[in-house]
C-alpha cells in the first residue's frame, strides 16, 4: 500500500470539494482518499491517498477519465507541460 501527498492549486475550493468525481475514478481501485485546505484561505488543496496497487494508480493517472476528472475546478498549471498536481510518494 503506498500513501501519496497530492497537492494543486484550484480555481473554486468548495466546488473542488463537492466533487464527486473523485469517488467514481478512484473507488473501482480501492483507493481512498482525504481532501485538505489551505487553512489560510488560499486556492491551495490536497489529498492524501491510500493506493493499494500504485502500478495501476500510474495507468490510471494517465487516463482521459482522470484527466478530465483532475482538471475539473483546478488552475492551469504553474510548470507549462506538467498538467499533473505535485504528487509525493511515502513509505509507511
Amino acid at each position: 500500500m503506498a500513501t501519496c501527498l497530492a497537492f494543486h492549486e484550484v480555481d473554486d475550493v468548495d466546488h473542488w470539494l463537492k466533487q464527486t468525481t473523485r469517488d467514481e475514478v478512484f473507488a473501482p481501485l480501492g483507493i481512498t482518499h482525504q481532501t485538505f485546505v489551505d487553512p489560510q484561505g488560499s486556492n491551495r488543496t490536497g489529498l492524501i491517498l491510500d493506493i493499494p496497487d500504485f502500478d495501476a494508480f500510474q495507468e490510471l493517472m494517465q487516463s482521459p477519465e482522470a484527466g478530465e476528472a483532475n482538471g475539473q475546478g483546478r488552475s492551469p498549471s504553474r510548470h507549462p507541460g506538467d498538467p499533473r498536481p505535485g504528487l509525493t510518494a511515502l513509505d509507511r
